[in-house]
């Protein structure tokens, strides 16, 4: 919102009111244009990439599954899940092998999210729910880190409203981020 507050101040000013006396509005806004190009593994990507105990390194996401009663407008969540990929750069790595060395490159704006939809609405329950089941695990496993991207999505209409599922790469995604995005 352009201020800043202390850490102090929050707790020596209880109330709002005390608060905003202490809020001062910030000179130096954070740079937000789109990052691209090379940039070193963190440690624990470098750790991940180099142990033995992950065979398949591709198959190594984090996915959440939301219901909605009310159907869910494809454009508007496409273009949403479009908007927070150009916004969080991570969401737009992919790792090649370069002679031994593995190089992580953060794409450009073209690189948009996967996003999938299946209308499920005319299937018998029990075969809906086996589409999903059979659809979601190729979504998961269909996360290529070479060529990106490392965010899929997939819709799907349903009888009794959408379940829009949500698959990130576990080597740009963490229990943190996941709240970030959600809000």
């Amino acid at each position: 919102a352009g201020y800043k507050v202390k850490i102090r101040d929050i707790f020596q000013n209880p109330t709002i009111s005390e608060l905003a006396s202490c809020a001062k509005k910030t000179e130096r806004q954070s740079e937000q244009s789109t990052v691209t190009g090379n940039v070193q593994l963190t440690p624990i990507q470098r750790w991940y990439l180099e142990s033995s105990l992950f065979k398949d390194k591709q198959y190594f996401n984090q996915s959440v599954m939301f219901h909605s009663q009310n159907p869910l407008d494809e454009k508007m969540i496409k273009a949403m899940f479009t908007k927070i990929q150009e916004h969080h750069d991570a969401l737009r790595i992919t790792l090649k092998d370069e002679k031994g060395e593995i190089l992580q490159t953060i794409q450009g704006l073209d690189c948009s999210p996967r996003f999938q939809v299946f209308d499920l609405r005319d299937n018998e329950p029990a075969d809906a729910a086996k589409t999903v089941e059979i659809r979601a695990n190729e979504i998961e496993a269909g996360i290529d880190l070479q060529k990106g991207p490392l965010m899929q999505v997939g819709l799907f209409h349903m009888a009794d409203g959408d379940d829009l599922l949500i698959v990130i790469h576990h080597l740009v995604i963490d229990t943190v981020s996941w709240r970030i995005l959600f809000e």
